[in-house]
């Protein structure tokens, strides 16, 4: 994981154009940053005028100001603009950077947005159920156009011994408004859904929830023998069928703590996943799913499991070969059986950074896309400003940065898979 920061001063390093300081006089209501140690470290009088000074402190916070002069004796840097706020004490730490510190970041989150084929963050977005009859399907908003590859869940049954719920389908009921095995939920009114209601997910049966309104609501199951998943990560996936969005989630909990997934978004059925590491020496461990206060609203529920696992298990997904694109939409050339999830995989750009602490996560390798794009980009611009003048003052850096990139993105560039391709996923 890479910040900000972190990415400006390696970009600085690379190119001879970064000086890490820290004041060794306080920092006053006034036009000067001081550091004695760069004195007599051979840059000259005047050396760094020109270049900026951005120090990131609680009272200077982002201040970026323009070096216009610098006394080698001293170690005392004249900046430009409105005095500084005082700080407390001497120790400030500042960057000293010969790009403007703005043109470096302008620079970084060109390469992510430029050289997204190489950059990407990879997406396995299963939000999409099939529908009877249905063949064209809007292209999820978490892919970037044009999805990769489309794939079909293949159904698992929840009946397998590793599954820690009992009656997970929802298939056993002694009496049609209580669900065997579970909790009386509460906040809601529960009765026995079959396929003369609404398509059930798996099996014959759902559970149909009607959330009470403005009350939260939940329902759980209680897990025998907690002590038996002391310390251990637990993994539920659970199948909510849903209209509105941003109020039902799927939690694990023990004694001390609990973990959700994300909210449902309200596209009717949709996996839930939400993976917690239980406590030590647990009392007590639940999973089911809740809802936050609101209007009135039904869900269903299907398909649950509890695992011993980060990931939640499922049959290899299989691979659709005959789709295309249509605008915004994913048309197939035949239906698929319905109420099954749509895997369409794809890719989304990584998020433009603006704060020193905003952080990026790709690896090493991708990294060398990152700063080569940067430099290779700063150098460009430069040039642009010499226009009329010294034509070719950076051509030498632009040259080798360019090269530079195009060898990275040749090395580690992030292909995304060709539909043509299967995948074998482990849900």
């Amino acid at each position: 994981m890479s910040t900000l920061a972190t990415l400006r001063q390696e970009i600085g390093n690379r190119t001879k154009s970064y000086v890490a300081g820290t004041t060794t006089t306080t920092v006053t209501t006034d036009d000067q940053v001081i550091d004695s140690k760069l004195a007599g470290l051979g840059y000259g009088d005047d050396y760094f005028n020109g270049w900026y000074v951005w120090i990131n402190t609680t009272a200077n916070a982002s201040v970026r100001r323009l070096v216009e002069d610098y006394t080698d004796s001293t170690g005392a840097l004249t900046i430009a603009g409105a005095n500084l706020a005082a700080e407390s004490a001497a120790g400030t730490a500042f960057e000293l950077h010969k790009f403007d510190p703005a043109d470096i970041l302008r620079a970084i989150n060109n390469v992510l947005t430029k050289e997204y084929d190489a950059m990407f963050n990879e997406v396995v977005d299963i939000t999409t159920t099939t529908a009877v009859k249905q063949t064209r399907y809007p292209i999820p908003t978490g892919v970037l156009s044009p999805p990769k590859q489309v794939l079909l869940e293949q159904a698992l049954s929840w009946d397998f011994d590793e599954n820690l719920l009992d009656n997970g389908g929802f298939e056993d009921w002694t009496v049609d408004d209580v669900t065997d095995d579970w909790g009386v939920p509460t906040g809601m009114t529960e009765t026995m859904a079959d396929v003369d209601e609404i398509t059930v997910k798996y099996g014959s049966y759902c559970a149909k929830e009607i959330v009470t309104a403005s009350t939260a609501a939940s329902k759980y199951q209680t897990i025998s023998t907690p002590a038996n998943y002391d310390s251990q990560k637990l993994c539920l996936a659970f199948w909510v069928y849903c209209t509105t969005a941003s109020r039902v989630k799927v939690e694990i909990k023990d004694n001390t703590g609990s973990t959700a997934s994300s909210f449902h978004q309200g596209k009717g059925w949709e996996r839930l996943v939400a993976v917690h590491n239980v406590c030590v020496s647990p009392t007590s461990v639940q999973a089911g799913v809740t809802c936050a206060s609101g209007t009135s609203i039904t869900i269903y529920l299907d398909n649950a499991y509890l695992v011993r696992s980060s990931y939640y298990p499922s049959r290899y997904a299989k691979t659709i070969y005959n789709w295309h694109i249509e605008g915004n939409d994913i048309v197939l050339e035949e239906p698929l059986i319905a109420d099954r999830a749509l895997i369409v995989i794809g890719g989304y750009p990584f998020t433009a950074l603006s704060a020193d602490t905003d952080t990026l996560s790709p690896d090493d390798n991708r990294l060398e896309i990152i700063y080569s794009g940067a430099i290779f980009n700063l150098y460009k611009g430069l040039r642009a400003v010499q226009t009329g003048k010294t034509q070719n003052l950076y051509d030498d850096d632009i040259s080798f940065w360019g090269g530079e990139l195009a060898r990275m993105k040749a090395l580690y560039g992030k292909q995304p898979a060709s539909r043509n391709i299967p995948v074998g996923l482990k849900w």
